[in-house]
């Protein structure tokens, strides 16, 4: 049984993590001219250490919502 946890506890995780960033990105724009989606993504990317696999999942997440690629770092 511990292996099955191993095995799926992180896809699992990775699961919420996105369930909650979609939620949290969803109502992001609801914030008026001077929040948007795209900035709080960017906020995230920018905060991870960039070789993590957390900002890996925050640039991808940027990209999926048509935000320019020129902030990238």
């Amino acid at each position: 049984m511990r292996n099955l946890r191993q095995r799926f506890g992180a896809f699992v995780f990775a699961g919420i993590i996105a369930a909650v960033l979609g939620s949290a990105t969803a109502f992001a724009d609801m914030g008026g001219p001077t929040r948007s989606t795209c900035a709080f993504i960017l906020g995230h990317v920018l905060k991870a250490p960039a070789d993590s696999a957390a900002a890996n999942v925050f640039r991808t997440f940027y990209l999926s919502w048509d935000c320019p690629a020129d902030f990238l770092p």
